[in-house]
């Protein structure tokens, strides 16, 4: 018979349910599973939901054997965006939950329908929101949140009178809407090698470039200038060089559209899994080697001298 999880029934103010013969929980597995938990989950909002910030609250506690409701509050929200439902940060915590133990299963399947996004492995259904789709990608290998669930389920593993793990709805409620037997705690408080591996699959490298200057930024700090760099790739780039700035002030560079600056280009790379290439991912200048000024272009702050066609800057 299949076990199906419908996550598209968690809500903002959801349930931590520790189970156990006793309705009772020791202090200190209930303040550091929470912990490591609540960490989790600030970290799924981080990557998915960058604009806005969570805190999670205990909101009430009860029996069932002991649980806990919690809430999630947004705070400092960016004006005029709606960010992710708090719900859907809810449903990804369980669905990176679900992955760690269908990691080890022959064959995952995933159905995504119109409403729905749906993840089978051998007898068990998990059901997500159709829009966690995409934000499940961006966490699906973060060490981070690995990393705090397996420590969560560590502690839980450590405690002989947990019996098992849920997440529900309701205080109320007579089982939780999904539940990991103790049996799952050993599986769950590892860490999986492919997230231990993760920087493995990111790196950096730095070589000299010629960058043709298409927009230029005159302020310090991490906006990004803008270039064609080798055979007419655009690409964006900070400027972290200090020293490059001291000269604009100075007037020893005067920078004009078309100009080319030579540069150390810091590449920021990811290697993608199916063919094995690494992919540039985003750019940074660390030092500015020199400038060679275009051949017919105007100066970016306007005209200059006759004959000149640049202004000092």
């Amino acid at each position: 018979m299949t076990q199906i999880a419908d996550l598209t029934r968690l809500g903002d103010e959801f349930v931590f349910h520790f189970g156990g013969e006793l309705h009772r929980i020791n202090a200190e597995t209930f303040a550091n599973s929470l912990l490591e938990l609540s960490g989790a989950l600030k970290e799924v909002n981080r990557i998915v939901n960058p604009e806005f910030e969570v805190e999670v609250y205990i909101d009430a506690l009860g029996e069932g054997s002991f649980r806990a409701r919690i809430k999630t509050l947004t705070k400092k929200a960016a004006p005029l965006l709606d960010g992710v439902p708090k719900a859907l940060l809810v449903s990804l915590l369980a669905a990176f939950i679900y992955e760690k133990i269908f990691a080890e299963k022959a064959e995952v399947n995933i159905i995504v329908n119109d409403d729905s996004y749906i993840v089978e492995a051998g007898d068990q259904r998990v059901v997500l929101p159709k829009e966690a789709e995409e934000p499940k990608r961006k966490i699906a290998k973060n060490p981070e949140i690995e990393k705090r669930i397996s420590r969560a389920f560590k502690i839980l593993e450590a405690d002989q009178e947990i019996k098992n793990f849920g997440i529900t709805e309701n205080l109320e409620d007579e089982e939780p809407l999904i539940e990991f037997p103790r049996s799952d705690f050993p599986r769950l408080s590892e860490v999986r090698e492919i997230i231990v591996t993760e920087e493995e699959r990111r790196r950096q490298k730095e070589e000299q470039a010629s960058l043709l200057i298409i927009r230029a930024i005159f302020e310090r700090g991490m906006r990004k200038w803008q270039f064609v760099w080798r055979d007419g790739i655009k690409i964006s780039a900070p400027i972290l060089d200090e020293t490059f700035y001291d000269k604009l002030v100075s007037h020893e560079y005067v920078i004009g559209t078309g100009d080319t600056l030579q540069v150390i280009l810091r590449i920021h790379q990811y290697k993608d899994e199916m063919s094995g290439a690494w992919i540039n991912e985003n750019y940074e200048v660390l030092e500015v080697l020199g400038h060679t000024p275009g051949l017919h272009q105007h100066a970016i702050f306007g005209n200059g001298g006759p004959g000149n066609g640049k202004k000092n800057v």
